[in-house]
């Protein structure tokens, strides 16, 4: 019985996809067996997949085989290794044939082995094996890559698709835009937030973006689906901008681009309008009543055919001041209520605002810990529970995604984003990673952490930049 571990590239990419397959050969049954999971510091491990079984010869003995596989995620380039692992487990003692059973039984039918005692309670032993420890060297990210997505896969593509024809929309309908990424080598995660514009005579709703990560029996395969109501507001044209989203196609060492084209969204129809006027025909009437030079008996006629409308007139404004005399009732019941709401909420509203205000002080301490500290690594790890925290507990996951909850408080501030360029640069550089001042970061962000935010109108009419890479 041994282990054995392979990985399918020994030059992979900074966050890019190494398989670990550990794989068990036996000609033996294994009892209680127990296979510890890989620890590296250097990145991040998950399992994919179940776990697999097939029978095969080699030299001439059959042996049963269990496959396991692992998706190490690189964080720091260089030269890096995979310590071995370790499994733990029972066989079957063929050496210990003669037990006590046998001893206690006076060694009798020496030639008939154990009998059926030795069959009722074979014996085990404990056994540790350890697999053979694998090197490889993970590339850095190209400097190219400076200010863009970092998105090392293999295959990247990028997809739409609308509810209704884009050509022809009405006024009183919304459509859905659905965009789909995926990438194979990428995490769900790993995919990039679209930007959401405005178009100012259709509104776009975002909804909640779905992430899923799969395994194809040798990659991972992540997607990201994000959906967008259009409603419009006015007639007319409006182009929804190009998508380009650059990629590294870890095949050929070369950036590509996944892209979707511009769309020209046309609004049919008119604007509602709603007219008070009072007709014309009843304008004459009422004129004819009050005409000078009118006879005694047209004005009788008149004024006897304009009764009822005269008196539906009357009745409809008691009818108006009844209906406004129930809503201002009901206005100061309501009003009466929220006061007595109030003050309770009062007092669950400044709870959760003093432990909101108390675990974000916890969450700033500890960057400013690390930070002193010079450790990088522990340093990006209180940043992305800062931020996670900051986002109301959606989840943060790079370096990028800190930058710009950063930059909400002290938009435009460049040395707060060189800074987180810097630390995300120093993780992935061996050299770099001996030269970082974590004194000389604190004092860079801490004003960015401790600023209050800010609204701002966004009235930019062109995609901005994706982010930076995590």
């Amino acid at each position: 019985m041994f282990l054995e571990a392979e990985i399918d590239s020994h030059f992979p990419y900074v966050q890019g996809q190494v398989l670990l397959t550990l794989r068990l050969v036996a000609a033996v049954p294994l009892e209680d067996g127990k296979l510890d999971d890989p620890e590296i510091e250097w990145g991040m491990v998950e399992r994919v997949g179940k776990d697999t079984s097939y029978e095969t010869i080699r030299e001439g003995r059959r042996y049963q085989v269990t496959e396991r596989r692992y998706v190490i995620t690189p964080q720091k380039a260089g030269a890096q290794i995979i310590p071995p692992v370790l499994l733990t487990g029972s066989i079957p003692d063929d050496r210990s044939r003669r037990s006590t059973l046998e001893e206690f039984f006076g060694h009798r039918r020496r030639n008939q082995g154990g009998g059926p005692f030795l069959q009722l309670f074979p014996t085990t032993r404990l056994i540790h094996i350890r697999s053979p420890q694998v090197s490889l060297t993970v590339k850095n990210i190209p400097a190219a890559a400076k200010g863009k997505v970092w998105l090392p896969a293999r295959v990247f593509t990028i997809k739409e698709s609308w509810s209704a024809d884009t050509a022809n929309i009405h006024m009183n309908e919304s459509l859905t835009r659905t965009v789909v990424m995926s990438a194979k080598g990428l995490r769900g995660e790993q995919l990039p937030e679209l930007p959401v514009q405005d178009y100012g005579s259709i509104k776009t709703y975002p909804d909640k973006p779905q992430t899923t990560t799969g395994f194809d029996g040798t990659w991972i395969v992540g997607t990201r689906e994000e959906k967008y109501a259009f409603v419009p507001t006015q007639p007319g044209s409006v182009t929804v901008p190009s998508i380009r989203i650059p990629w590294w196609n870890i095949d050929s060492g070369q950036w590509e681009t996944a892209e979707l084209p511009s769309r020209t969204l046309r609004v049919q129809g008119d604007l509602p309008t709603q007219l008070a006027e009072i007709p014309q025909q009843r304008q004459n009437q009422l004129s004819r009543i009050t005409q000078p030079g009118t006879n005694a008996t047209d004005r009788i006629r008149d004024e006897s055919h304009q009764a009822p409308m005269i008196f539906g007139y009357r009745q409809g404004s008691w009818i108006m001041g009844g209906l406004i005399g129930v809503w201002i009732m009901t206005l100061v019941g309501w009003w009466w209520d929220r006061r007595g709401r109030k003050n309770s909420n009062k007092n669950v509203a400044e709870t959760k605002a003093k432990k909101f205000s108390e675990s974000e002080r916890h969450a700033i301490q500890a960057v400013k810990t690390a930070s002193l500290e010079q450790s990088a690594v522990k340093t990006r790890h209180a940043l992305l529970s800062w931020a996670s925290m900051k986002r109301q507990g959606k989840p943060c996951l790079t370096l990028a995604a800190v930058a710009r909850t950063l930059a909400a408080p002290v938009p435009n501030n460049t040395d707060v984003k060189e800074a987180i360029w810097n630390l995300d640069r120093t993780l992935y550089t061996t050299k770099e990673h001996q030269l970082w001042d974590g004194q000389r970061f604190w004092e860079t962000i801490q004003p960015a952490m401790t600023a209050k935010p800010h609204k701002k109108k966004n009235t930019s009419k062109s995609l901005p930049e994706l982010y930076l890479h995590s």
